[in-house]
């Protein structure tokens, strides 16, 4: 019998397992349908993927997307008729914006570059996650300040040395994510935003930054509803790790508030939680059903921080450089539960 997994977008797809087990795929596909096969992956939707080895010798892959950072940038340079100034982060430290009460500045050409960078930073771009989610938000009138936070995270993409997201072999094939949010962040509405870091045993997979579409209440309640999607996101995981035979249960989210966590391993009902929706106390089942376990973490160590704000370049470096850029994310902490008495 095969083994084959597959990837499949339109008519481009990837295929994995024994190359004998391929070529015999190939071989079947080829008498049916006129089919192209490229051997190991180097490009894929837009994205390189180049092989490499450590000084272990252990393989790992760099997706990069170089030309369209380039292409960011020169777009950029040429619309605003200046250079982008180099940035060592992509945001502003401490600023997230306000809703533009001036003229409106080159509405068209904003739209296109927020285009640019979102399609940059869902495919390799985590680091800008955050940044590239607060321009998305002022998309129908951009002003002088919006522009300014342009050329940041454009001098950001211009400054990096390598745009490319690292990919190792995990270290296990268990489910870990990192959540965070930002409680009433949104100078407008108030709105909190939740952080997601998804990793394969170690090994970065996926990563969301949002605006939280409900008005959180305290900085518990944004970080409950947070958990709630992240948990959301572990289910689908997990399920298509045991969907392929791979998988190991229970996933791990690391939450550093310990209100949330309390709310989450507990069925306590107060009046400051019973008019949270339903549907996030989903992740409640998750932990009874014991597919995943919620880990305490220090605020200083959860990678998800970088997606929920923009943050000082000392913190960028601890998380993101040392960390994510890095290709494996720590996953192994003896601390695996600690939690107070909360009066939620």
């Amino acid at each position: 019998m095969l083994k084959i997994f597959m990837s499949i977008h339109v008519d481009d797809s990837l295929c994995a397992g024994r190359k004998s087990d391929l070529d015999e795929l190939y071989a079947k596909v080829r008498k049916k349908y006129n089919i192209t096969t490229l051997g190991v992956i180097t490009k894929y939707l837009g994205v390189n993927y180049d092989w490499k080895k450590d000084d272990q010798g252990s393989p790992y892959v760099v997706a990069t997307m170089a030309k369209n950072a380039n292409d960011i940038v020169q777009y950029y340079e040429k619309v605003t008729e200046k250079s982008a100034k180099a940035a060592t982060t992509p945001g502003f430290p401490g600023v997230t914006l306000d809703k533009n009460v001036g003229e409106t500045i080159m509405l068209d050409e904003y739209r296109s570059l927020v285009g640019k960078i979102l399609f940059y930073v869902v495919k390799i771009g985590p680091d800008c996650g955050n940044a590239s989610r607060d321009l998305a938000r002022h998309m129908s009138n951009p002003g002088e300040e919006h522009w300014k936070a342009m050329g940041r995270i454009v001098g950001y993409l211009k400054g990096k040395e390598l745009h490319g997201h690292v990919m190792r072999k995990p270290e296990s094939l268990t489910a870990v994510k990192y959540c965070d949010a930002s409680y009433a962040s949104d100078p407008i509405a108030r709105k909190s935003v939740s952080g997601m870091i998804g990793t394969l045993g170690g090994m970065m997979t996926n990563w969301s930054s949002r605006t939280i579409k409900t008005t959180a209440l305290s900085s518990t309640e944004s970080e409950y509803i947070a958990l709630g999607e992240c948990g959301q996101e572990l289910k689908f995981m997990c399920m298509l790790l045991h969907e392929v035979g791979i998988g190991k249960l229970p996933g791990i989210i690391y939450e550093d508030n310990e209100g949330a966590i309390f709310l989450a391993k507990n069925q306590q009902v107060s009046m400051r939680t019973k008019h949270i929706d339903v549907r996030y106390h989903f992740v409640r089942d998750l932990v009874q059903e014991n597919m995943l376990n919620i880990v305490y973490v220090r605020s200083e160590e959860n990678y998800a921080d970088i997606m929920t704000k923009n943050v000082s370049v000392e913190i960028f470096n601890r998380l993101f450089v040392r960390g994510v850029q890095a290709g494996i994310i720590e996953t192994k902490r003896e601390n695996v539960g600690r939690t107070r008495s909360y009066d939620g």
